[in-house]
């Protein structure tokens, strides 16, 4: 459904299920890659971790962290972070707000 919306939105959407392939693709690609969304909990390794790598990659990289968790129980991790967090289950028209938010942000 993301996906489907993002696209709809005009977004060129790569999805990758686990982290360290999408690790691997981001190392290749980055360039090429506006922003990033990625969960907290994530096959092969933590999503915080993820997102670290691909900072030491691309320090400028924007990325939305998404969670089930209160953001009290994630905001160690979201504040070394500095990135956008939103709550599982969020509506569409929320992620459509923060994808404009990051993008229209200064590096």
């Amino acid at each position: 459904m993301i996906k489907l919306t993002l696209e709809y939105n005009g977004y060129k959407v790569i999805v990758k299920n686990d982290a360290r392939e999408a690790l691997l693709f981001f190392k290749d690609n980055h360039g090429n890659i506006g922003f990033v969304i990625t969960y907290m909990a994530m096959h092969g390794i933590r999503g915080v971790d993820l997102v670290l790598k691909i900072k030491e990659i691309s320090p400028y990289m924007k990325i939305i962290i998404s969670s089930g968790f209160q953001v009290d129980q994630v905001e160690p991790l979201y504040s070394e972070i500095r990135d956008t967090f939103i709550r599982k289950l969020y509506k569409l028209s929320e992620l459509n707000f923060r994808i404009r938010k990051i993008i229209d942000s200064p590096s």
